[in-house]
């Protein structure tokens, strides 16, 4: 997918950080596919509503619909009625809900409620004020985050569509021309340029011509040139292995101690993903356990990047995403790294809205990968040391773009 990536910094005010009146929903607000999600909400069932107001997002757009508005005193108190929108708590069976959910609760249930305080968090009612009428006092803020020591400036290199692994899946020999060569490029961009790190969009392997190259390593054409006495998933395991192996050794001798790689489409096998294709759809759970194990785990195979952001996990935990998305702070940025390639039951298009028609495999983010997403981003808006934000993934959301010999892949719905 070859000149597709966006590298974007992503805008916090996204979030809506400035006040608005406590009982308005936001107008046309989109979200899972629909048009005016709020409206759509508002009528719905509590188990409907705690599925969605439990995601920041909603909660911070849809106010009214997810029963988050006090009944009295929301302006003349300054909004400290209002309940905080993107809390959640977990409930006694172990399920997570937020304050509107305690509007179906009868008063002694819900003030045990508001009286439970969060393990290594706060107490509910300073969160739920409205529901828990907590009114009278004034907000209860936490403590204010020191000041971030000045930071002395610094770079890193972004380096998207390299292609330049494909060669090592076969041949991960230190003694060929190509390897050495390819690891003097590399010191020399360090020496040129430096660099804290490298940051990867994906599609680091895949440049080789014709269907025995390119990164499609199921493919039968790819069997005859390399291990054809192993199964399809040991093929990819070891070429995985050479390949991705090769590539962190390269960096590391070129001066490079970090790299953050995103999945592209060629560490699955390159577009598409057709139904029919059997073979490849079976191998994909290989690809993504090869790109892990070198690109997102250390030498004994220990995840890298488990450090939280704020209360926010550093990964999609109990997704499909948890070993291939991630959340990682450098000095005073935060680098988020998502994995957009989704697996679908089905093959998936959207003529009228120009999304999939790569077969089951379409690009985008949602579910409980979009809630913590949008909790990574909440969590580090409160963290005075981060100043930056960059999001990389590899496929592009703004249209149009230039390309050339792509696909054309886009993130669903995007702009």
């Amino acid at each position: 997918m070859k000149a597709l990536i966006t590298l974007y910094l992503v805008a916090l005010s996204c979030l809506r950080a400035s006040p608005v009146h406590c009982c308005a929903d936001e107008q046309n607000f989109e979200f899972g596919g629909q048009d005016d999600f709020c409206a759509w909400l508002q009528p719905k069932e509590m188990w409907a509503k705690n599925e969605y107001c439990t995601l920041s997002l909603v909660g911070l757009a849809c106010p009214d619909a997810c029963l988050n508005c006090p009944t009295t005193r929301c302006e003349d108190a300054d909004l400290c009625c209002r309940n905080d929108p993107t809390f959640t708590f977990k409930r006694r069976n172990g399920e997570t809900s937020w304050c509107g959910w305690l509007t179906t609760k009868k008063k002694n249930q819900r003030k045990m409620y508001c009286d439970t305080a969060i393990e290594n968090g706060p107490i509910i009612r300073d969160k739920c004020r409205g529901i828990c009428d907590n009114c009278d006092d004034a907000p209860i803020s936490a403590p204010p985050s020191p000041a971030p020591a000045p930071v002395t400036p610094w770079s890193f290199i972004v380096l998207a569509d390299w292609h330049k692994a494909e060669y090592f899946a076969t041949e991960p020999s230190r003694k060929t021309e190509y390897y050495i060569e390819t690891e003097n490029q590399i010191r020399f961009v360090n020496q040129k340029y430096g660099g804290d790190f490298v940051l990867m969009p994906g599609d680091t392997n895949g440049a080789l011509p014709s269907e025995s190259g390119g990164g499609k390593w199921d493919k039968e054409e790819f069997e005859k040139i390399f291990k054809p006495h192993l199964s399809v998933r040991k093929r990819i395991k070891k070429a995985g292995d050479n390949c991705y192996k090769s590539v962190k050794k390269l960096f590391l001798k070129g001066g490079y101690q970090k790299i953050y790689v995103a999945l592209g489409d060629h560490e699955i096998g390159g577009n598409s993903w057709g139904l029919g294709n059997v073979r490849k759809i079976k191998a994909l759970p290989a690809y993504r356990k090869a790109f892990s194990k070198w690109y997102n785990r250390d030498a004994d195979q220990n995840l890298l990047f488990q450090e939280q952001i704020g209360l926010a996990s550093s990964r999609p935990l109990e997704t499909a995403f948890e070993n291939t998305s991630y959340a990682s702070q450098h000095k005073n940025m935060l680098i988020i790294t998502v994995d957009v390639f989704k697996q679908m039951s089905t093959s998936f298009i959207d003529r009228t809205r120009g999304a999939g028609g790569e077969g089951t495999i379409t690009c985008t983010v949602d579910g409980g990968h979009l809630k913590w997403f949008t909790n990574v981003l909440i969590e580090a808006k409160k963290d005075a040391s981060i100043k930056f934000i960059i999001v990389q993934a590899h496929v592009p959301i703004i249209q149009p773009v230039r390309q050339v010999a792509s696909s054309g892949q886009f993130m669903d719905y995007g702009e």
